[in-house]
Formats: C-alpha cells, structure tokens, sequence
C-alpha cells in the first residue's frame, strides 16, 4: 500500500471514532476506594493487595495525601504540595507539580517530569526520561531510558524539609 493511501485510510478511521469522553467516576467514588481524591478518565477497580487500578488516567488534586499504591493504565498527574506515601505506577507517564513531596517510588512506561522543590525519596524508574524543575531532587535509584544512577544517602530526610 502507498504512503498516500495509507494516511488516507487512517485519516477516515481516525473520523470515525467517537470522541472522548468525560470522566466516569466508578459506582463508589474512587475518593470511597482509596481514601484520597482524584479525577478519574476511565474506569477504577482493586488490583489485590490494597492496590488501586485505574484503566485511563488520572488527576490528583493539590494538597491531597497518598497513601494506598495506585496503577494507572493513562496518565497520572498530581497537584501542588502533594504528599505521597505509597508506590505510583502509570504507564503513560507522571507528572507530579511543585512542592510534592514522595517517600515511595514511582515508576513510568514514558516520561516522569517534577516540578519546583519536589523531592522523592525513593527509586524511580521511566521507559522514556526524567525531567527535574529547579529544586527537584531524587534519593533513591533513577533508571530512564536504559541508564542508571544511584544516590545511596541523601542530603537530608524529607521530615527534614519545608517544615514536613
């Protein structure tokens, strides 16, 4: 098949399908399933084990506690001054806003980006790369796109921090 052709026939298809949709929010509320609020983009079960699954992506408002480990199929974003406990996982990628702070790891299928002052104190693993804003810091293992780094103590402990 041609070049032309084929764009063609993906530019129909891509016509064809419905359009996004607003987010559903599971029968419970997923605030009710894992004990802090999101915005949830598709659909939430329990993984086992206390984990939370999400097939779609996911917003976590500013200032929100985490603390129950959450797998997102999507996106994961998280607001400002946001506290996270418990291990995150999202296959297309985490965004974690200014003054986060995450004594846990996160792992990503694409891109991991930190804003202003976030610090993790645990390992982070992404498919893709990490992208650190001014005052970003991880203590614990980075592994992205193939390369590690190893950061065996860090400066200071989080409780150490901005008054945590």
């Amino acid at each position: 098949m041609e070049e032309r052709e084929m764009l063609t026939r993906f530019l129909s298809e891509l016509k064809e399908r419905p359009s996004y949709e607003k987010p559903k929010i599971a029968e419970a509320g997923p605030k009710a399933l894992t004990g802090f609020p999101m915005r949830v983009f598709g659909e939430v079960f329990h993984a086992g084990d206390g984990v939370t699954a999400i097939v779609g992506s996911v917003e976590i408002p500013d200032g929100s506690v985490v603390d129950k480990p959450l797998v997102v199929k999507g996106r994961l974003k998280a607001g400002a001054n946001c506290k996270v406990f418990a291990n995150l996982k999202a296959l297309g990628g985490v965004l974690m806003a200014n003054d986060c702070s995450v004594e846990a790891s996160i792992a990503s299928g694409d891109i991991i980006e930190l804003g202003e002052n976030t610090v993790i104190e645990g390992d982070v693993r992404a498919e893709s790369h990490i992208k650190l804003s001014e005052g970003a810091g991880i203590y614990g293992l980075v592994e992205a796109g193939g390369a590690y780094v190893n950061v065996s103590s860090p400066p200071q402990p989080l409780s150490n921090r901005r008054g945590l």
